[in-house]
């Protein structure tokens, strides 16, 4: 095991050691602990290592970036026993590259802090520890990441593709990369940080077309090239952070919309688990009570369907906003965002209190809910819109499925269901003459969409697919919650 060193040759300067021992400060106000477990932790701006205290531990490869930039910094990580909350080690991250994190064999709550960044507490079980980044969500935003300074660069016609390109094993920043589009468009360069705009003409489209799609390509000496291939332009501004690897040849990854991979062929339907059948089964709820929601989410990444090799974990928040713009369109109207916004929400709030593996909640892939590192300032503003909004059932989330195309199959042209998975055939009007190519349960993406087009708000668009606006059957009687 690495030998843990002191923050002072870790982090150097004393004013960044006096904020990481604030930092210590904060973390042991996360969860409540007695005095005497405060009294028996190291002092702050030590480490402590559970391996020389001769208590049985596992590794656990860590990595600290800023949520918005992916930029990698340094932190530090406090291990409290799960049980009894007590703190039983605390860790320096430092910003080049993975830490090898001493963790015990049982469950633990991890507790991580850094200058600048909001807290985050996330929790590992027994068993199998993968490798992990975790994100953690800045005091405020970088320059180049505040609100008017993106929407200062959009144009109208273009779709601004902006982001921060970072080497994939320290997080540092890489300059003077060359970022470009595969159709020949002009291409620019990252500067100090790591960033770079580049402008891509958007055409419109009618209704029910999905905006173009186009290859982002990046490229630097000394590292393999990057390719992005299928992603949308959508009007307005799309953040990218993207990792290069050191060395010679190629990389790609496909980031092809789940609504168009639902358009060319069938997604992987996972059936609901049968906890949910049993609550789609139970009398409908008559009153909305408050849903504590989880503050963080543990998401798996570079996964096969529900098999995943890494994990992620962000806040709950974040979580929404790097995966929104994947599973509804980052162009369409607000309301159909906000919509979609609760029931992303919802779907990996009951997810995180009914994890899939051990080692983490929820899958990146289209078996669960696509969830990567862009985002989009469309689907960022619907999920601010909606901040902790839930559809619930019987005081708990709702696991609120949702398709792209819902219209007709076991219903009638013109109406939406599952009735076999107990979500009975409803009216769906605007949906009406459209080809099926979901599963019938939940919300109609198109729909959401072509509701909100025709006036009709996110509150009305989630009753309407959730509980029938007001007369519920089967699985088709949860309301909204925490609203």
């Amino acid at each position: 095991m690495k030998k843990n060193h002191s923050l002072a040759s870790i982090f150097g300067s004393r004013s960044l050691r006096e904020a990481l021992s604030a930092s210590i400060t904060a973390m042991l106000g996360f969860s409540a602990c007695s005095g005497s477990d405060v009294q028996q932790a190291a002092p702050a701006g030590a480490a402590t290592s559970l391996s020389r205290s001769g208590a049985a531990v596992r590794g656990l490869p860590i990595q600290l970036r800023d949520s918005e930039t992916g930029l990698g910094i340094q932190g530090l990580v406090a291990v409290r026993q799960k049980s009894t909350g007590l703190l039983i080690g605390r860790h320096e991250v430092a910003v080049a590259g993975a830490s090898q994190l001493e963790v015990p064999q049982e469950a633990a709550l991890l507790q991580i802090s850094a200058p600048g960044h909001q807290p985050l507490e996330t929790n590992i079980e027994a068993g199998e520890l993968l490798p992990t980044t975790v994100l953690l969500d800045p005091e405020a935003p970088a320059a180049e990441m505040s609100r008017e300074a993106i929407l200062g660069q959009v144009k109208e016609g273009f779709a601004l593709l902006h982001g921060h390109v970072v080497n994939a094993a320290s997080g540092a920043p890489i300059e003077g990369a060359t970022v470009r589009l595969a159709n020949g468009l002009p291409s620019t360069q990252t500067n100090g940080r790591g960033y770079f705009t580049l402008h891509a003409p958007v055409a419109k489209t009618a209704p029910d077309e999905l905006p173009a799609a186009e290859s982002l390509i990046v490229e630097k000496a000394g590292y393999k090239t990057f390719t992005l291939s299928r992603t949308l332009l959508a009007a307005g501004a799309t953040h990218f952070a993207i990792d290069l690897v050191a060395g010679a040849g190629k990389t790609s990854s496909d980031d092809m919309h789940k609504i168009a991979q639902a358009e060319a062929g069938p997604l992987p339907d996972i059936a609901p688990p049968a906890e949910v059948a049993a609550q789609a089964a139970a009398s409908p709820v008559a009153a909305v009570v408050a849903v504590p929601l989880k503050s963080s989410i543990r998401v798996g990444t570079s996964c096969s369907c529900t098999t995943c090799s890494g994990v992620s974990v962000l806040s709950a928040e974040t979580y929404v906003k790097r995966g929104l713009n994947d599973e509804w369109i980052a162009s369409w109207d607000a309301d159909s965002l906000r919509a979609g916004a609760v029931a992303y929400r919802s779907y990996g709030q009951w997810y995180a209190y009914h994890p899939i593996k051990s080692s983490y909640d929820i899958c990146s892939s289209t078996c669960c809910q696509v969830n990567d590192s862009d985002t989009h300032t469309n689907t960022d503003q619907a999920v601010n819109d909606t901040a902790s909004v839930v559809v619930q059932k019987s005081g708990a989330v709702f696991r609120s499925e949702y398709a792209a195309e819902n219209n007709g199959n076991a219903c009638a042209n013109g109406y939406t269901g599952a009735p076999a998975a107990s979500w009975p055939c409803m009216a769906d009007s605007t949906c009406k003459g459209s080809t099926f190519n979901g599963h019938g349960r939940g919300m109609c993406q198109w729909g959401s969409q072509r509701w909100a087009t025709s006036g009709k708000d996110w509150v009305w668009i989630l009753n309407h697919y959730y509980n029938n606006n007001g007369s519920p059957s089967g699985a088709r009687s949860a309301t909204i919650g925490n609203h």
